[in-house]
């Protein structure tokens, strides 16, 4: 933060802030918070950039699920075992676009408990890669 501001009083409140009073990373701070409790340098947008901001959103939506809750049945479908890749965050400049993925292997199975006579189906997933990975087809 040194970097944008030689202000320590307000680098101190940030961090307090984000770390002390903000108590998950699924915290959406709003653009009025960003201002006021941050006192950070907000513009609200025009009609037209608000536009292309939404539209860069669906297009990550798209990208990494976001809408999408995690369900190894609808990975699965109608396949015992799968392979599958989850793109999970994006870093793009004007130049590259880099994607963390994450490839797991998912297997349905059946699963034996003691003082059960009939076995449960459950599932077994795997991890195989997980990697930042320059994308040139996004």
């Amino acid at each position: 933060m040194q970097y944008h501001t030689k202000d320590k009083e307000r680098i101190e409140k940030t961090v307090e802030t984000l770390t002390r009073e903000r108590f998950s990373h699924n915290y959406i701070i709003s653009r009025k918070e960003a201002q006021e409790v941050l006192g950070l340098n907000i513009v609200k947008p025009d009609n037209e950039l608000t536009k292309l901001i939404i539209d860069l959103l669906e297009a990550y939506n798209d990208i990494l699920m976001m809408d999408k809750p995690y369900n190894r049945e609808i990975v699965l479908g109608a396949n015992n075992e799968k392979i599958s890749d989850f793109n999970r965050a994006i870093i793009e400049s004007i130049d590259l676009t880099h994607t963390f993925r994450t490839t797991k292997e998912i297997k349905r199975t059946k699963v034996t408990q003691a003082n059960i006579p009939e076995p449960i189906e459950g599932y077994q997933e795997r991890t195989l890669r997980e990697e930042w990975i320059e994308e040139n087809n996004i």
